[in-house]
């Protein structure tokens, strides 16, 4: 493959990247044409500078992992992460998996964190509303009057429910900063990775 087919075929690639903006490919463009300059000025052939680039698709995925992670960083949401984690993965970068296997493990933590803040919570306050209801009109709410048999028990599970409700938000506090931390440690991570290819994909 020459110089033109090269750029050409990388031209092809790069316009099926959504999240590209024209100055954005001429500019990897003329980095890439450069590139085949400082090739030549050392008596190199076109065909082995592109060789040595690699593929246009390949140079391409890397380029759209580099979007999508800033993508992700600008606009933080799961699938943004998700999408930014799956065009990593396509680059095949070694130890990426060995690296997200214990950060998905820490994820699948904060969400049973997550599931166990909204139990204690909804049950504080599925408590409170019940007690506070059957206080008002036996019946109403369907729980055991063990909870409020007396003035003093019900004051008790009121005060109770309370802290249940309380500890659950806390539980989902904490939960939603965690998860902020690992979505921009992850993000970080995936920046991290693509650096250390800029040798080869260089911009």
């Amino acid at each position: 493959m020459n110089q033109q087919e090269f750029l050409q075929a990388l031209e092809l690639e790069l316009d099926k990247i959504s999240h590209l903006d024209k100055s954005q490919k001429v500019e990897i463009l003329d980095a890439h044409r450069e590139l085949f300059r400082l090739g030549m000025e050392q008596s190199r052939t076109e065909e082995e500078i592109a060789a040595s680039l690699g593929t246009p698709q390949a140079i391409a995925r890397y380029y759209q992992a580099h979007q999508l992670i800033t993508l992700a960083e600008l606009e933080a949401s799961f699938l943004n992460l998700f999408r930014a984690i799956k065009a990593v993965l396509k680059l095949g970068i070694a130890n990426l998996v060995l690296v997200l296997g214990p950060v998905l493990g820490v994820a699948g933590a904060m969400t049973a964190l997550l599931a166990a803040g909204l139990v204690v919570s909804c049950s504080g306050l599925f408590l409170l509303i019940g007690v506070i209801a059957n206080l008002i009109q036996p019946g109403i709410v369907h729980i055991s009057d063990l909870w409020y048999s007396d003035s003093l028990t019900a004051a008790a599970t009121i005060s109770m429910s309370i802290g249940l409700a309380a500890l659950g938000m806390l539980f989902l506090i904490g939960d939603y900063y965690l998860w902020r931390i690992l979505y921009r440690g992850t993000l970080r991570y995936l920046r991290l990775r693509l650096n250390r290819k800029e040798d080869t994909y260089a911009q």
